[in-house]
């Protein structure tokens, strides 16, 4: 079995390796606990994994991620000189526009990146500009910003269902476009060995990580933006 789009933890974990990247440039990176417990999985997952990888690539310990409670919290961590990100997964819609704007606010002159889910990008009740303001990061399973390279299948379809197409048919477009040009390039045997075969497509990375012979495969293709 394969799963094609990653899944929430994947894509925390490519948010985790984006930000220890931007360590590399004098960063100082906060996991913040909103206090609510269903998020909890995700400030533990997020460290874990982060800190874990630090020693993986043998990058010191001092640039670990710190867990900060709330936005009072992320105030009081703030290291002037350096830039600091501020990861927050939360999905509580009152929660996120109260400190989206109050770190917007706060945030002036100051050197800070909020980072978090890509829904909250969509969410009626949070000011795009303060979002801008705190230069929102996300993970995404879709290339966003790549979708003219599909203008003419767009036209194809706007002319045949008199409406645009969405997100669903970008992703088939890509999904039959992998497994047809490697099912003709390889033959049925390819599918058992996912992970040879990375490609981009126009909309979906496709980076398959096969645990072991015991699983099947999951897509760890994620974009950040």
């Amino acid at each position: 079995a394969s799963k094609t789009n990653p899944s929430q933890f994947t894509l925390m974990e490519a948010l985790a390796d984006y930000c220890i990247d931007s360590c590399k440039g004098n960063s100082a990176v906060f996991i913040v606990n909103n206090g609510m417990l269903k998020e909890q999985q995700y400030v533990k997952a997020f460290k874990n994994y982060y800190n874990e990888r630090l020693k993986q690539l043998n990058i010191s310990l001092k640039d670990s991620v710190v867990e900060v409670k709330g936005l009072a919290g992320a105030k009081a961590k703030y290291v002037e000189g350096k830039k600091n990100i501020y990861v927050l997964f939360s999905n509580n819609q009152v929660y996120l526009a109260d400190f989206v704007t109050q770190l917007a606010v706060w945030s002036d002159k100051k050197d800070v990146v909020l980072a978090g889910w890509q829904n909250v990008t969509q969410t009626d009740n949070i000011d795009q500009e303060y979002l801008n303001r705190v230069n929102y990061t996300f993970p995404s399973q879709n290339n966003i910003i790549n979708v003219k390279a599909y203008s003419n299948a767009i036209l194809s379809y706007q002319n045949e269902m008199s409406s645009d197409p969405s997100d669903y048919y970008f992703m088939g477009f890509d999904i039959a476009q992998y497994y047809l040009s490697h099912l003709k390039q390889y033959g049925p045997s390819f599918i058992s060995e996912l992970d040879k075969y990375p490609f981009d497509g126009n909309f979906l990375r496709f980076e398959f990580f096969h645990l072991d012979a015991m699983t099947g495969f999951e897509n760890c293709g994620a974009y950040i933006f």
